[in-house]
């Protein structure tokens, strides 16, 4: 049995950021290389100056980073992380050089899903949500967040983090970055698990490896900005599940589900997301081999 991947993406602004004539803050992209597929959000910080721009510059530079790694020849998983760090560190620098930046301008989160026949990677460089959909119905979706509405944007590699780990405390055995996952197996029950990251382990990178054998038991693998957690009368564990709900899952399949999700969220006079959102979408389909 083969694999066959499709991707897709969308971002929008949120009602926030629309009433207040700011630009939208988020950005996504997606793609198939060769044998593998990737996907990619980012999210500019609120407060940060063109943190518009930033967010394009760190996930095309995370694009950048997959797609040399998914071309490379048996180069380890473990790499994969390391290759995107080096990418953002060389593009923040580079592009605030050519273009009159400056670090807050940089500010912008980055959550990738990168993945081959034979495993893959999801890193998480901030806040967000990972969801994975797999064939027998049952779901995970893992929530991150940090203290002090203050996520580890790439950006902070610039002074090794140490503005960072003052933000947090100055101490890096503190834990404010919480993971809270919900597990829903095929029959619609949940299981939730709470976890605490320490900033030390936070700094060092938040990784899920996928393994050959989960890989092929996948359906869907997603990346989500926070602006899911911020719509309004919606859980966002809801709207997550809203957002994967495809009826067709051909061409812009993903960027068709949202437009209608944010439709029917401003329905009864709500105001939809309030935050910008953005995400990302992988579709494994898997082949029979032709006799």
């Amino acid at each position: 049995m083969g694999h066959f991947f499709c991707v897709d993406d969308y971002f929008h602004i949120g009602q926030m950021h629309l009433g207040s004539g700011k630009p939208c803050q988020d950005y996504s992209f997606s793609g198939v290389v060769d044998e593998g597929a990737f996907a990619i959000v980012s999210d500019g910080c609120s407060t940060g100056r063109h943190t518009d721009v930033g967010a394009r510059i760190i996930a095309l530079s995370t694009v950048n980073a997959l797609q040399r790694w998914l071309k490379a020849v048996n180069t380890p998983i473990n790499k994969l992380s390391q290759l995107v760090t080096e990418q953002h560190n060389y593009a923040i620098l580079k592009s605030c050089e050519a273009f009159n930046l400056q670090l807050p301008d940089m500010l912008a989160t980055c959550l990738y899903a990168c993945i081959t026949p034979t495993g893959g990677l999801v890193g998480v460089q901030g806040d967000g949500v990972i969801t994975k959909v797999y064939k027998d119905g049952s779901i995970m979706l893992a929530a991150y967040r940090w203290d002090n509405n203050t996520p580890l944007y790439p950006a902070y590699a610039a002074d090794n983090y140490n503005s960072f780990i003052k933000v947090h405390g100055n101490d890096p055995n503190l834990s404010p970055l919480q993971v809270e996952y919900h597990h829903y197996n095929a029959l619609g029950d949940v299981q939730i698990n709470l976890q605490n990251i320490s900033l030390g382990e936070a700094i060092k990178g938040v990784t899920q490896k996928i393994s050959g054998d989960e890989a092929t038991e996948l359906s869907f693998l997603a990346v989500f900005t926070d602006g899911v957690m911020q719509v309004e009368g919606i859980h966002w564990k809801d709207a997550v599940l809203q957002l994967l709900a495809f009826k067709n899952v051909e061409g812009e399949f993903a960027k068709r589900r949202m437009i209608r999700f944010i439709k029917d969220s401003k329905a009864e006079g709500k105001k939809g997301p309030l935050d910008d959102i953005s995400y990302a979408v992988i579709r494994i389909d898997y082949e029979t081999p032709k006799e």
